[in-house]
């Protein structure tokens, strides 16, 4: 037995109030310290011993499930969630989605998202990640259109996924560059630099002139201290021969340096 585990475990034994919340506390300090596989073993120790669980232990338990692609695991502790009736609590729910997605059951996660009651910006995240990471761009798009229009307002991580998954299948190609752009555009978070850094490139690659002038600019009004996006938008003009927005740039640049009072190389 591990080390870490076998400490753990003894711990455990020596308590003299065996609680679920002692449980928890345990299968979560070994969740963070990335021992995945020895929180299973835990966890099916202190079931054998009669040890109670609750909503959280099964969060817990089932995020190890999903992040070792555990599928067997992740079907008993489904059994346990049915059980004790924990099969409609929302982070239970989220966590049913991550760890099927996972394990590449998509239908099952979809299923289960189907079947949740309440659904938040969390369970939706869920979904699109899960639809990314098995090429499916076209049904990530779609999920984050429907999360809109249930008003479920996204966040920063559901924006880096649905582009993500729209990068990784190509959507992100020449034809579909404006329609990333606007997505990027009508989104109610901040944006990032890194996201119009990426949409700029592609266009570059693809020259998209238009729209990359039109990022380009987006970019230097985002972040007009920095050099980098200057740097980037004068290099595309210079590609394209077009001489007198290199100019521009660069007069740009001079002129946000003086009204900032700030050094840009």
């Amino acid at each position: 037995m591990p080390v870490s585990l076998d400490i753990g475990c003894n711990d455990f034994d020596n308590m003299s109030q065996r609680d679920v919340g002692s449980l928890n506390s345990l299968i979560s300090g070994l969740a963070q310290n990335s021992e995945g596989r020895n929180e299973l073993f835990l966890f099916k120790k202190m079931r054998m011993e009669g040890a109670e669980v609750d909503v959280m232990t099964m969060s817990n338990v089932l995020s190890v499930c999903a992040d070792l692609a555990a599928l067997v695991n992740g079907k008993q502790v489904y059994g346990l969630v049915i059980k004790y009736g924990f099969e409609l609590y929302l982070s239970v729910g989220n966590a049913f989605i991550d760890m099927y997605a996972k394990c590449g059951r998509m239908e099952d996660a979809c299923q289960f998202f189907m079947n949740m009651p309440i659904k938040t910006v969390v369970s939706w995240t869920s979904l699109i990640v899960g639809y990314g990471k098995h090429g499916l761009g076209w049904e990530a798009l779609e999920a984050f259109d429907e999360m809109e229009r249930k008003g479920i307002v996204p966040n920063k991580i559901t924006l880096l996924r649905t582009l993500y998954a729209c990068s990784h299948v190509g959507l992100l190609q020449k034809g579909h560059l404006t329609e990333a752009y606007n997505f990027v555009e009508r989104t109610p978070i901040k944006l990032e630099a890194k996201l119009l850094t990426a949409l700029f490139s592609s266009c570059c690659s693809h020259m998209n002139v238009e729209l990359a002038k039109t990022i380009g600019q987006r970019l230097i009004e985002l972040e007009p201290e920095e050099a980098g996006a200057y740097m980037l938008l004068s290099n595309f003009y210079g590609i394209i021969g077009d001489l007198e927005d290199v100019a521009n740039v660069k007069n740009v640049k001079e002129g946000n340096k003086k009204n900032k009072g700030m050094y840009m190389d």
